[in-house]
């Protein structure tokens, strides 16, 4: 993400900062000062403003409860509640220390399940099975794809099927040719040139 799309691993201290690794050995520390590792924050939730925008409404709502009275205030200060937010979105879906980079050297963020003690309460649970259909939560996020109803139907069997794009038109009721066009409109809108590359993309990824 920063350096041209440097792979970096994160994960929460115990006094609930978050630790950004760098593949360059790089340490980064965010507080919610809004000063330390503000830049990187302020990088970070640009991109997730990109294709997971529920899910950072989900973490200002989280915000909100953990804050109460004092969120007005924070929310008055850009860097402190940038901060914040950053800490909160990091801490509740990529701060699992793994070893396995939370931002690979394409610059694609991977989703990790973290072991949160108030998920079982937590309304913004994207794991529970009761919220499947909800698209405002924090953790187990939706990539937003911004795809219609048909080019989503066009990326599930391009993701979970090795059928042929002439297998794909009949199943979808279409035209060879129209399949071709929804699959190419797929890969323009994604920025992907290929198959593989759309895959590699969307590996693991709740998309809608």
């Amino acid at each position: 993400m920063s350096k041209g799309g440097t792979q970096w691993e994160a994960w929460t201290t115990p006094t609930g900062d978050v630790c950004i690794q760098q593949a360059d050995g790089e340490t980064i520390i965010i507080k919610k000062d809004g000063i330390t590792g503000y830049s990187f924050a302020l990088e970070y939730l640009r991109k997730l403003a990109i294709n997971y925008k529920n899910h950072l409404k989900a973490a200002n709502l989280i915000l909100q409860q953990q804050l109460g009275n004092k969120y007005k205030y924070v929310k008055e200060i850009p860097n402190v509640y940038n901060a914040h937010l950053a800490i909160i979105s990091i801490s509740c879906c990529f701060a699992a220390m793994d070893h396995i980079p939370t931002c690979d050297a394409q610059g694609e963020l991977h989703v990790k399940f973290v072991k949160c003690p108030l998920r079982a309460i937590c309304r913004y649970n994207g794991y529970n099975p009761q919220l499947s259909n909800e698209k405002i939560v924090c953790c187990n996020p939706i990539y937003e794809t911004n795809l219609s109803k048909r080019q989503t139907e066009m990326v599930e069997l391009l993701l979970n099927t090795d059928y042929s794009m002439g297998d794909i038109a009949k199943i979808m009721e279409i035209s060879y040719q129209r399949a071709r066009c929804i699959a190419s409109e797929v890969y323009t809108t994604l920025k992907v040139n290929s198959r593989t590359e759309l895959t590699r993309l969307l590996k693991d990824k709740r998309i809608t």
